[in-house]
């Protein structure tokens, strides 16, 4: 069992730390947290550092090799970097640095060709920019009164994830299925996994930290959840499945999602977990803590069984066997597949790596 440390660590930050509706029988059941060692602190500044300085271009505010999505993730890293870096003492400094980088990711960020895309691309930037608002609201409530919060750019950022935010509502389809998001507004309806999982994640993180506490969000969230855990897109093993395809969509009749994708994404494990986490502090229900728990431990379980997503003790992609990945590959896990072995494999180092960088994945809410 311990050989899935890490695979466990990736997972279950995004429960350990919440509000006080964790449930305590829980609680008790997991390891206990230290503060990071300066070591765990160095790591994460290296791994930033090659984050920015190696694929960050500042002059056009972008990440030059990415595409949409990853850029948008990629901005995720960004600020949740930004999050860490501002809560320990002599990193402030640094944590300004990157702050400047995130606003010239805001311009350089392409939100026109963005607004164009498919429907989870489109949420891919809402959780990003709501990641930014919650670290400019952690720097206003810990910092000096003489310390810059970056506070003006609070409602620049705002106006985009809600914006973004606005565009996506548009994929929720009645007509099809009864309910769920569509993948894209331009392909032979798919509903699927990632986009469900992002809409519940992006409507609940609206909801805590947008600002206004709409309770059209929440209604969003609840309402995508419950249509996702009634739409049989897990298979045996309790893993989230690509997605549904309707052979029935061009015909008369009742339009059900009826064909579905067996393919098994790591991402699809792990983008419901913030969504989850996210319910059980606005409605106080712990089942929303208890289903991400029973989830983890599919993942944690999956080795040799139907839609395995772990090899050896690692969290794999199907592409990663044959060594044909493409960045969404890559990014789907993040480098946490690509930075473990048998040396590192319980280095506090990673936990660190997946609680403060790892949020691309959105588990962390």
């Amino acid at each position: 069992m311990i050989r899935y440390f890490h695979i466990f660590t990736f997972l279950f930050f995004s429960f350990l730390i919440t509000s006080s509706s964790f449930p305590q029988e829980l609680r008790s059941q997991l390891p206990s947290l230290h503060a990071p060692k300066k070591a765990h602190l160095a790591e994460f500044k290296t791994a930033l550092t090659i984050l920015q300085e190696g694929f960050f271009d500042f002059p056009t505010g972008t990440y030059p090799t990415g595409i949409d999505w990853t850029r948008a993730v990629l901005g995720t890293h960004l600020a949740a970097g930004i999050h860490t870096l501002s809560g320990i003492p002599g990193e402030r400094a640094l944590s300004n640095t990157y702050f400047a980088q995130l606003i010239a990711f805001f311009y350089g960020q392409d939100d026109e060709g963005l607004r164009r895309q498919a429907f989870d691309d489109i949420l891919w930037v809402v959780l990003g920019w709501l990641e930014a608002l919650k670290a400019i609201d952690y720097r206003k409530e810990t910092f000096k009164d003489s310390e810059w919060t970056g506070a003006e750019w609070r409602n620049a950022f705002a106006r985009r994830a809600l914006e973004f935010y606005i565009l996506a509502e548009g994929g929720w389809d009645t007509t099809r299925c009864a309910g769920g998001m569509l993948w894209s507004p331009y392909l032979d309806p798919y509903k699927n996994a990632i986009t469900n999982e992002l809409y519940i994640s992006a409507s609940i993180a609206m909801y805590l930290y947008y600002g206004d506490r709409n309770e059209r969000y929440l209604f969003n969230a609840v309402r995508g959840h419950e249509w996702l855990r009634n739409s049989n897109m897990t298979n045996k093993q309790g893993l989230y499945t690509d997605g549904f395809h309707i052979s029935n969509d061009k015909g008369v009749g009742e339009k059900i999602c009826d064909v579905r994708n067996e393919m098994v994404y790591t991402y699809n494990q792990g983008v419901l977990l913030s969504g989850l986490r996210g319910l059980a502090e606005a409605t106080g229900d712990e089942g929303y803590l208890t289903e991400g728990f029973q989830l983890v431990d599919a993942v944690v379980t999956s080795e040799g069984r139907v839609g395995e997503i772990v090899r050896d003790g690692i969290l794999t992609e199907k592409c990663d066997i044959g060594g044909y990945c493409s960045q969404d590959g890559h990014t789907f896990k993040g480098r946490l597949g690509y930075s473990t072995d048998t040396r590192n494999l319980l280095s506090s180092v990673i936990s660190m790596f997946c609680f403060t960088c790892l949020r691309l994945m959105c588990i962390h809410a």
